[in-house]
């Protein structure tokens, strides 16, 4: 195999380069990655401990010796999100542990640290693998068991260790969950995540005991907040504040263009946020992002007949929305494969590399995806006998077989890996193919 582009990598003397330099080797198979003499100054091999201070830095194998590297450095960046994994921030659900979900579920059954609040049922951590490790977090009390700024150095320097994380919080995490900082702390560093939602006590308070939060001819919506302000005090939010939070409708896809008047006419700004979710939490979720002043027409013009959930203020606006890093930098990734374990680790890995894995079964309608991986052909055949091959000439082509037989037409690249080999090379590929392109 040529290799297209060269980076030279300096080597501290004190340390063995070997196993690093295989593992690079191995992630990034069209880059040469050239030992070169010690420079302090650029990234460099080197051990944990003599890491400049306000450099960054990933484990590249199971020794102590880092990859340290200056923060601005978008090269060695793009590298490290080929060793390090998602933080699965993760919502246990109220109390009893039948309330988290299955996805959530499934990110504890494979994580090696769970750093776990006050109000998490302790029967989920009978989930974790018998060598992962269990952290206490919580609050109680007002009082932090670990200060914040001190959790967020763990789980940073955790994922850097090419460890896989679980932020285990109670309820669902986006609700008064103190979301925000933590992810603001991986983004700092540009370290990739992904969020879990739980279900909210809120629910179990309400529609668990017998208290329906919409009922015909008694409420059609509702309102939660905090008497909680950020200074400390406390105080209920004023007609003024209610008016300009954030409201979400449900069943809205045909009345958009009505609700967005009303609310302008009521004193909402014009050009404030609105997004239309379509399918939320389906294989085929999607947004249309505007304002009160264009999402009718918007949403109008690209409905196709979906139901959708209109969600109306600052939080709609794409500047605030959190990021998805990492290798496959959030794209879609179509597993055309049959349940299985080997459908099972593909997902996991997908979601390590921060993708979104895609699953598929006969009968359901074709999905959205931007990557698609073929790993088995007789399943591929069944898509393409449903959807036809043009479901596939949306996006990049991989398999793990020679598919010119059942895909004359279409361009794909042959990989003759295992499935989740597979997965981590079609991220090696999107990311040498951005160093390649800046270099």
């Amino acid at each position: 195999m040529i290799k297209t582009t060269n980076i030279e990598l300096p080597i501290d003397p004190a340390v063995d380069a070997e196993p690093a330099l295989a593992a690079l080797s191995a992630c990034l198979p069209d880059i040469d990655i050239v030992a070169a003499a010690a420079d302090s100054r650029a990234a460099h091999l080197t051990q944990r401990g003599t890491v400049p201070a306000g450099w960054d830095w990933f484990a590249a194998d199971a020794t102590r010796t880092v990859i340290g590297f200056p923060r601005n450095d978008n090269v060695w960046s793009r590298i490290r999100s080929l060793f390090v994994k998602a933080v699965a921030f993760v919502g246990a659900g109220p109390g009893h542990a039948d309330y988290c979900t299955v996805m959530g579920m499934k990110a504890l059954q494979d994580c090696d640290v769970c750093y776990y609040d006050a109000l998490v049922s302790p029967r989920l951590l009978e989930h974790l693998p018998s060598k992962a490790q269990a952290i206490y977090v919580g609050k109680r009390g007002g009082a932090y068991s670990v200060e914040r700024d001190v959790l967020e150095v763990m789980m940073v320097d955790a994922c850097r260790e090419k460890r896989r994380v679980v932020r285990l919080k109670g309820g669902d995490p986006g609700v008064f969950g103190r979301l925000t900082q933590e992810l603001e702390a991986l983004e700092k560093w540009g370290l990739p995540y992904r969020v879990v939602p739980g279900v909210s006590s809120m629910a179990m308070a309400t529609t668990g005991t017998g208290m329906l939060l919409t009922s015909r001819g008694i409420s059609r919506g509702f309102s939660v907040t905090t008497p909680r302000l950020a200074t400390g005090d406390a105080g209920i939010p004023g007609a003024d504040e209610l008016r300009q939070s954030p409201i979400l409708f449900f069943m809205a896809v045909g009345k958009t263009h009505t609700i967005a008047a009303e609310l302008i006419a009521d004193g909402r700004a014009a050009e404030e946020p609105a997004t239309m979710v379509f399918g939320a939490g389906t294989s085929n979720e999607s947004n249309i992002h505007g304002t009160l002043a264009t999402i009718g027409d918007l949403v109008e013009n690209q409905s196709r007949g979906r139901p959708g959930l209109l969600v109306v203020g600052p939080l709609a606006d794409r500047a605030n929305l959190y990021r998805r890093d990492g290798a496959l930098g959030g794209r879609h990734v179509l597993l055309l494969l049959p349940a299985g374990e080997a459908l099972n680790r593909a997902v996991v890995a997908t979601h390590d590399l921060g993708g979104v894995p895609v699953e598929w079964r006969a009968g359901e309608e074709a999905p959205q995806f931007d990557v698609v991986l073929l790993d088995d052909a007789e399943f591929a055949n069944h898509f393409i006998a449903a959807h036809g091959t043009d479901a596939l000439a949306v996006a990049s082509v991989f398999s793990t077989f020679a598919a010119d037989s059942i895909l004359p037409d279409l361009e794909s690249t042959a990989l003759h890996q295992p499935t989740t080999a597979a997965v981590q090379t079609i991220a090696a590929h999107l990311v040498q193919e951005s160093i390649r392109s800046t270099s």
